[in-house]
């Protein structure tokens, strides 16, 4: 297992980047699923309480660090595995770092964390994990 540190610039982006986020949303110890993800590696993101971020994106694990306060999130330090793997788990991957390069923001709509586009337009639509 390779471990990166910098990754591609898309998802480097985005892990950088302040994130608005609306409602009442309390990310401490919750994880989120991609809805519609089924199989054994579906992408995940995963806030804990001690400030840390990690998850699957659907080939290789990641993990850094991330603040959330006044309503925005702050991701950072963010490194990621170097795995190859077989489609449709690379596409999915790539998919992955394509909306996360463009979130912007995210709300919730129910049960659902809805993260969003530069125009509050919809990206991607996460569930929350049981147990999470």
């Amino acid at each position: 297992m390779v471990l990166r540190t910098g990754f591609p610039l898309a998802l480097s982006a985005f892990m950088l980047a302040n994130v608005a986020l609306s409602g009442e949303l309390q990310l401490n110890g919750t994880k989120w699923l991609f809805a519609g993800d089924h199989g054994p590696a579906p992408r995940t993101v995963t806030f804990s309480g001690d400030g840390n971020v990690s998850g699957h994106s659907g080939c290789n694990h990641y993990g850094g660090e991330y603040r959330y306060a006044n309503g925005r999130l702050t991701l950072k330090a963010i490194a990621m595995t170097e795995m190859a793997c077989e489609e449709p788990a690379m596409q999915r991957e790539a998919d992955f770092i394509v909306i996360m390069d463009k979130v912007r923001g995210a709300r919730l709509e129910g049960p659902e964390l809805i993260l969003l586009g530069e125009t509050g337009n919809p990206l991607a639509r996460l569930k929350r994990a049981s147990g999470g």
